[in-house]
C-alpha cells in the first residue's frame, strides 16, 4: 500500500465550487493530496501550514485575490521556491506578463484547458523541480 509520504501535495486556491470540485477530483485520482482554499489569504495560510509541492491559484477571488497570494508567496523565502500555476479566466497579455514577472511558472486559461492538461502541466513542473 502506498503511503501518503509518496504523494505530492497541492494547494488549490479557487472560489468557484464547481471548478474546485472538478479539479480536486481529477487531482486526487492522479494520486495528489489536495488542500483547498477559497481566496488568496486562505491560500497563503494553507501554503505556510502545508508546504505543498505545487500551488494552483485563480486570480479573481473575493477578499484577497491571486495577485495577493503570488506576491506573498514570492516574497517569503521559506516558500518562494514552490512552483506556482495560475488558473484563471483572465486572458490579457498584461495579466500574463505581470504574473510571469513575479515568478509564476505557468499561466493557464480555464476556458482553454481540461483537467488532463492541468495534470500534465503539474507533472512537468514537478519533474523540472526535481532535476
Amino acid at each position: 500500500m502506498e503511503t501518503t509520504d509518496n504523494k505530492k501535495k497541492i494547494v488549490l486556491v479557487e472560489d468557484d465550487e464547481v471548478l474546485m470540485d472538478m479539479y480536486c477530483a481529477k487531482l486526487e485520482m492522479e494520486n495528489f493530496i489536495v488542500y483547498i482554499a477559497r481566496n488568496g489569504k486562505e491560500g497563503y495560510d494553507v501554503v505556510l501550514d502545508e508546504r505543498p509541492d505545487i500551488i494552483i491559484t485563480d486570480l479573481v477571488m473575493p477578499k484577497k485575490d491571486g495577485f495577493y497570494l503570488i506576491e506573498k508567496v514570492k516574497g517569503n523565502s521559506k516558500v518562494n521556491n514552490i512552483p506556482l500555476i495560475v488558473l484563471t479566466n483572465l486572458d490579457s497579455e498584461r495579466d500574463k506578463q505581470m504574473v510571469y514577472m513575479q515568478g509564476v511558472n505557468a499561466y493557464l486559461v480555464k476556458s482553454r484547458i481540461t483537467p488532463e492538461i492541468l495534470t500534465q502541466e503539474i507533472n512537468k513542473l514537478l519533474e523540472a523541480s526535481v532535476s
